[in-house]
C-alpha cells in the first residue's frame, strides 16, 4: 500500500513539473540583441575575409622575394665564378710573362739578369742542377723577380722557377739582399757586365719568353 502511494506521488510530481514547463512563456530574445549579434557576426566575417586577403597578398610578396633572392644568389655565384676565372687567367698570363702596362714581365726581368751571365739559359735557371755557376744567377733571377714584382707571391715565383718551394725563393731573396747590403753584388754586377760586353750579345728576350711559355704548357 505504501509503495503504491509513493509511486502515485512521484507520478503526480512529474506531471506537475511537465505542466509547469509547458505553461511557462517562451524565452524571447530582444530584437536589438538579435540585430547586435547579426552586426557582430557580419563584422567578424568581414574581418576574417580581410585577414585572408592580406595573408594571400603577403604570401605572394614572400614568394616574389624568394624568387628574387634565389636569382640574386645565382647572379652572385656566377659573378664570383667569372672573377675567379679571370683571376686565374691573369695569374697564368703573368706566369707567362704577359703583364699589364707598367709592370715588367718575368721574362724581361730574367733576361736582364741573364745578360750578366753569358752561357746561362732559362732552362739552366729552372733546372735542378746546383753548380755554383748556376746557383748564383738562379738566385739573382729569383731575387729580381721578387723585388720588382711584389704582386707575385713567393709560391708562384717558385712555380715559375721550375716548381720550387717558396722557402727556396725566400732563401735566395735573403741571401742576395745580404750580399747587396755588404756591397758584393754591385762589384759582381760590374764585373759581369764587362764580361757580357766582351763575350757577345745579351740573352734574347723572345727566347726566354718562349721558354716560359713552353714551361707553362
Amino acid at each position: 500500500m505504501t509503495l503504491h502511494n509513493s509511486e502515485l506521488l512521484r507520478q503526480h510530481e512529474a506531471h506537475a513539473a511537465r505542466r509547469t514547463r509547458l505553461m511557462s512563456p517562451p524565452v524571447r530574445v530582444h530584437r536589438d540583441t538579435l540585430e547586435g549579434l547579426r552586426i557582430s557576426l557580419r563584422e567578424m566575417t568581414e574581418a576574417f575575409e580581410k585577414v585572408s586577403s592580406e595573408r594571400e597578398v603577403l604570401q605572394k610578396k614572400i614568394a616574389l622575394e624568394e624568387r628574387y633572392s634565389r636569382r640574386m644568389e645565382l647572379d652572385v655565384a656566377d659573378r664570383n665564378a667569372r672573377i675567379l676565372a679571370l683571376s686565374q687567367r691573369v695569374c697564368e698570363l703573368e706566369d707567362l710573362g704577359i703583364t699589364s702596362v707598367g709592370k715588367r714581365s718575368v721574362a724581361e726581368i730574367v733576361s736582364e739578369v741573364l745578360n750578366e751571365f753569358p752561357g746561362i739559359t732559362w732552362e739552366d735557371i729552372k733546372g735542378i742542377r746546383r753548380q755554383k755557376n748556376l746557383v748564383v744567377p738562379r738566385q739573382r733571377c729569383m731575387y729580381e723577380v721578387a723585388r720588382q714584382r711584389h704582386d707575385i707571391s713567393l709560391p708562384r715565383i717558385g712555380k715559375i722557377f721550375g716548381g720550387r718551394d717558396h722557402s727556396t725563393i725566400c732563401h735566395a731573396v735573403k741571401k742576395v739582399r745580404l750580399e747587396r747590403e755588404g756591397g758584393t753584388i754591385s762589384q759582381d754586377w760590374h764585373d759581369r757586365q764587362e764580361m757580357a760586353a766582351k763575350r757577345g750579345s745579351p740573352k734574347p728576350l723572345m727566347a726566354i719568353d718562349a721558354a716560359l711559355t713552353e714551361g707553362k704548357g
